[in-house]
């Protein structure tokens, strides 16, 4: 049994939520459904609030730590579920797990994932994805705003979003089933000034 933020759950499931949803992973239908009720529930919790992550023979329950009310439980007795297991169990640890040596499917803050295993997801070839998409974060902070929106305000959102470290192949799938590129994070100001600038052009036609 361990304990865990809601904040830290929910950028987790939302995002293997969005990948199983855009066909990227291939989850139980059941899987999907929990991750449905999960995301829900910790989207109504306070961030800092604490959920318990229980296992009971392959079963797999979530609950408020402080009332023991249960979000949802996933069931993983068969053999073929073991790994998903596996993978909640990472999953509900305090600290998002995040393997230096191999960090593709690590999730995380995108300035922490950076300082902890962006050396070796450069040579193994993984970038990032955000979820979701930075220029939809980036676009909705900044129409939000009632002073104006800076360089530094950008980089400090960006800084902050919950991303993914993923293949390219399975980057440019995300991106074909969202239906454009999303900004690059290094050079986020400068594309989203291009984003903003082409977005201008288009209203005004």
């Amino acid at each position: 049994m361990s304990e865990s933020t809601a904040h830290h759950l929910l950028g987790i499931y939302q995002t293997r939520l969005s990948m199983a949803e855009r066909g990227v992973t291939h989850p139980k239908p059941e899987v999907v459904a929990g991750m449905r009720r999960l995301v829900a529930g910790l989207s109504a919790m306070s961030s800092e609030a604490l959920v318990r992550f229980e296992n009971h023979d392959g079963k797999w329950k979530f609950r408020v730590a402080s009332t023991g009310d249960l979000l949802v439980e996933f069931d993983f007795t068969g053999d073929a579920a073991r790994q998903n297991a596996v993978n909640l169990a990472e999953d509900a640890s305090p600290t998002p797990p995040v393997d230096p040596v191999w960090p593709e499917g690590a999730v995380g803050e995108y300035a922490s994932l950076l300082q902890e295993c962006g050396t070796a997801a450069t040579e193994r070839g993984l970038v990032p994805v955000f979820v979701p998409s930075l220029a939809a974060i980036l676009l909705k902070a900044e129409r939000s705003r009632t002073t104006p929106f800076t360089e530094e305000d950008a980089i400090a959102i960006r800084d902050r979003c919950s991303c993914t470290m993923v293949p390219p192949a399975v980057a440019e799938a995300m991106a074909e089933k969202r239906g454009y590129i999303d900004i690059d994070p290094e050079r986020c100001w400068e594309e989203f000034s291009d984003l903003k600038n082409d977005l201008n052009e288009h209203e005004s036609t």
